[in-house]
């Protein structure tokens, strides 16, 4: 498989020794900004009946200040999202995978799990026509970044889940194979 070299780059003093890329790939920005669109329906809302009942006179700007701020926040969510999407890379290499973000809006983080602590099973929920998360992970910290609720660590919104997991499984039975 042919790894893009911006990956490669994205993952320049990461890699250990002698280690090699299998697969390295980005979530789908569209994908995410299509899934957190939800906020807008929350957002828009908020800000027509906060910004009619201001011009009405109904309530002062001094009220209409804070629901106003909580309708923006709502509207530039999935902007936001994309913006921590474009900036995180999902890597396989041959002992471990790898998540690192690196974005604008956040600090630079850097997760990693072996091949051995990774599920027998991996899940796919799919979220779009050819995206959809791969969780590979269950018993992390629910407050890891690409954990969910539940403490599994996925790879969000990649595209074609189903054939990253299928090569996943067939890098972590060969590593299985070398040590025995």
């Amino acid at each position: 498989m042919i790894v893009p070299g911006a990956a490669i780059a994205a993952l320049a003093g990461i890699l250990q020794p002698g280690e090699r890329v299998i697969w390295a790939g980005r979530p789908d920005t569209i994908a995410t900004f299509r899934t957190q669109l939800f906020w807008w329906w929350l957002g828009l809302p908020l800000m027509a009946v906060t910004l009619g009942l201001r011009l009405a006179g109904v309530i002062p700007a001094e009220i209409s200040f804070f629901p106003m701020m909580i309708a923006f926040v709502f509207l530039a969510a999935p902007f936001l999202m994309v913006m921590f999407a474009y900036g995180t890379t999902y890597a396989i290499t041959d002992r471990r995978v790898i998540v690192k973000h690196d974005t604008v809006t956040t600090k630079r983080r850097l997760l990693w799990y072996s091949l051995e602590q990774l599920d027998e099973d991996f899940e796919i929920l799919n979220s779009g026509e050819n995206t959809g998360h791969l969780y590979v992970m269950s018993g992390a910290r629910s407050k890891v970044p690409d954990a969910d609720h539940a403490g599994k660590v996925a790879f969000r919104e990649v595209r074609k889940p189903e054939d990253v997991k299928a090569l996943l499984q067939k890098v972590r039975n060969e590593s299985r194979e070398k040590k025995t």
